[in-house]
C-alpha cells in the first residue's frame, strides 16, 4: 500500500514538474485492420464531439524526373535485374497527419489510431512482399502495455537505424513538419528510434531537439499521446532498393551540416573502407591491395567511424572522387558537389540502386562494378564479402578520370594522377 502511494506521488510530481505526465492503461490488442491516412479520415463520421480533430495537411506535391540511360563502362547481368534499369524518379507528395489519441508500437514507428486501425502509409513494412503489416500478421504477439503521455508528440521513427535510414528517412520527416508550418518548440516531445552510430546524435542537437523531449522507442515499447503528429516519409515506401528523394532533402541536410553552397577549390580522392561496419558484411578481402593501387592516383583511405557527423559531411563535401563498396556510409553523398565521381563496388548477391539514384539526382558521375563474391561461413541476406578485380578497377578509374568537360562546355582531357579537372566541371557520359 505504501509502495502504491509513493508511485502515485512520483507521477503527480512528474506531471507538475515537466508537464509530460504519463499514465499506464491496460494492455491493448494488436490493430484489427489497416488503411491509408486519407481513407481513415474519410471513413470517420462528419461530426464528432472531440476536442482534437484528425487532420491531413498536404505539404509537397509529388515529384517526378526522367534521367538519360547511361552507357555503363562495365555492364553486368545484375545491373539489368529488378528495378535497376528504371530511369525515372518518382516520389509521392508529402503531408502531415494529426491523430487524436494516436499510438505507436515498437521501435519502427507503426501508427495506430484510437479505433485500433493501423495507418499503412505511415507504417513501414518489415517485408514489402507480405500481404499485410507484421502487426496484423502476428496477432499472437500482443503489444506491450500502453504508456500514454499527455500533450502533443511528433513521430520521426523509421524502419532501420543505419546511416541511410537516419539521414534520409528520419531526419527529413522533421523538415516535413517545419515545411508544414509547425512550431517545433511547441511539441511536448518527439518519438525516435535510437540511431546505430554515435555521430548521428549530433544531428538532433543541430536540429534543436533537446534530449529532455526525446522519447526513445524500443522493441517492446507502446506509446500513445493526446495528439500524435506524424509527417509522411519523403520516399516511396512501396519499394526497397529504388528509392528517390524530394529535391529539397539534400539541401536540407547540407544546411544542417553548415556546408557552403559552392564547391571547395581543392578536391580530395577518397577510398572508403568498412572496417568500422557493425554489419561485418560486404568486406573487401583485398582492401590493402586496392588501397595501394589507388594511392598511385592520389587516393587516401578513410574509416568513417573515426569521424563525427560534421567531419563526415565536410569530407564528402570536399571529395572529387570516391571509391567504396556498397554500404550505408555512402549516404553521405548528399553532401557532395555535382562534379563528384563515384565508383561503387558490389557483391553479386546484393546489388542495390540506392546510391545510383542519389548520384543521378545530385548530378554525380557514377559507375557501378560488380565484383567476385567470396564464399564464407557468414551467409547473409545483405551480401557477402568481395574480391576486387584490380585491373578492372584501374581501367574504370582511368576512363572516369578522362571524361571531363570544362565549364565552357569543351572537352578537356584530365591528368589521371592529379586533382585537376574536377572543380566546377560539367560531366558527360562520354
Amino acid at each position: 500500500m505504501v509502495k502504491g502511494r509513493l508511485k502515485h506521488l512520483w507521477r503527480s510530481t512528474l506531471r507538475k514538474l515537466t508537464g509530460r505526465g504519463e499514465r499506464r492503461d491496460e494492455a491493448l490488442p494488436p490493430p484489427r485492420m489497416e488503411m491509408s491516412s486519407a481513407e481513415w479520415i474519410d471513413s470517420r463520421p462528419a461530426v464528432e464531439r472531440r476536442r482534437i480533430q484528425p487532420r491531413l495537411l498536404p505539404v509537397d506535391p509529388p515529384f517526378k524526373a526522367a534521367f538519360p540511360e547511361p552507357a555503363l563502362l562495365c555492364p553486368h547481368p545484375k545491373l539489368t535485374e529488378h528495378r535497376w534499369p528504371r530511369h525515372v524518379a518518382e516520389v509521392p507528395g508529402t503531408y502531415v497527419v494529426e491523430i487524436p489519441r494516436g499510438r505507436t508500437i515498437g521501435a519502427r514507428g507503426p501508427v495506430i489510431t484510437d479505433e485500433n486501425i493501423l495507418l499503412s502509409d505511415l507504417s513501414m513494412r518489415e517485408d514489402l512482399t507480405a500481404a499485410e503489416h507484421f502487426l496484423l500478421a502476428k496477432p499472437q504477439q500482443p503489444p506491450g502495455q500502453l504508456r500514454r503521455l499527455k500533450g502533443t508528440y511528433a513521430l520521426l521513427n523509421c524502419y532501420g537505424t543505419t546511416t541511410y535510414h537516419w539521414l534520409l528517412d528520419s531526419l527529413p520527416r522533421y523538415e516535413v513538419l517545419r515545411r508544414a508550418g509547425y512550431d517545433m518548440n511547441a511539441f511536448d516531445g518527439f518519438f525516435l528510434r535510437r540511431p546505430k552510430y554515435k555521430p548521428h546524435y549530433k544531428t538532433l542537437e543541430l536540429l534543436g531537439i533537446p534530449e529532455s523531449k526525446i522519447v526513445w522507442c524500443t522493441r517492446n515499447s507502446h506509446y500513445g499521446c493526446d495528439r500524435l503528429v506524424v509527417p509522411s516519409f519523403t520516399t516511396d515506401q512501396s519499394v526497397d532498393d529504388q528509392k528517390d528523394h524530394h529535391p529539397w532533402v539534400f539541401p536540407f541536410l547540407r544546411n544542417l551540416a553548415g556546408l557552403p553552397t559552392e564547391a571547395p577549390g581543392k578536391r580530395r580522392r577518397i577510398l572508403l573502407n568498412r572496417r568500422d561496419s557493425r554489419a561485418t558484411v560486404r568486406q573487401i578481402v583485398n582492401q590493402e591491395e586496392l588501397a595501394a593501387l589507388l594511392a598511385n592516383y592520389g587516393f587516401e583511405e578513410v574509416t568513417l567511424g573515426e569521424l563525427d557527423f560534421l567531419e563526415q559531411a565536410r569530407l564528402f563535401a570536399s571529395a572529387g572522387f570516391i571509391v567504396a563498396a556498397h554500404g550505408g556510409g555512402l549516404s553521405n553523398l548528399c553532401f557532395c558537389s555535382p562534379s563528384t565521381k563515384l565508383l561503387e563496388l558490389f557483391a553479386p548477391d546484393y546489388v542495390r540502386a540506392h546510391f545510383r539514384n542519389m548520384a543521378r539526382q545530385l548530378g554525380l558521375d557514377y559507375e557501378p562494378l560488380v565484383m567476385e563474391r567470396i564464399v564464407t561461413n557468414r551467409e547473409t541476406f545483405f551480401g557477402g564479402d568481395i574480391r576486387v578485380d584490380l585491373a578492372l578497377v584501374e581501367r574504370t578509374l582511368q576512363a572516369m578520370l578522362g571524361r571531363v568537360v570544362d565549364p565552357a562546355g569543351s572537352a578537356a582531357p584530365a591528368d589521371p594522377r592529379s586533382g585537376r579537372g574536377f572543380a566546377g566541371a560539367q560531366l558527360t557520359s562520354g
